[in-house]
């Protein structure tokens, strides 16, 4: 849907990506300042740093390949008090490294 209200902001501006640019600006404004300042972690390190030397071993079954997208199920095994619990993700990344 976004894309094609840019899409249609070009055309009307006869193709002119300044006007895009500053009719759309506003929109995104906050989220680019706020991710600026405060940059999402991937989720593998916000494991890591909530349970530090816990995760034991990852496990990844491909599910789905296609040119822009890899989707897998990754399995994670981490040790707390001498227990270990697997937890299953199903996960999506531009490329298997970002995936796992």
């Amino acid at each position: 849907l976004l894309e094609s209200v840019i899409g249609a902001i070009y055309l009307d501006s006869g193709e002119d990506l300044d006007t895009v640019w500053r009719v759309i600006w506003p929109w995104f404004e906050h989220f680019y300042d706020n991710y600026s300042i405060n940059p999402p972690k991937n989720p593998r390190v916000l494991l890591h740093e909530a349970y530090p030397g816990a995760i034991k071993k990852r496990k990844l079954r491909t599910i789905l390949i296609t040119a822009s997208k890899f989707i897998a199920k990754v399995t994670i095994s981490m040790r707390k008090d001498d227990h270990i619990k697997r937890y299953t993700f199903t996960t999506i990344g531009r490329d298997k490294r970002n995936c796992t």
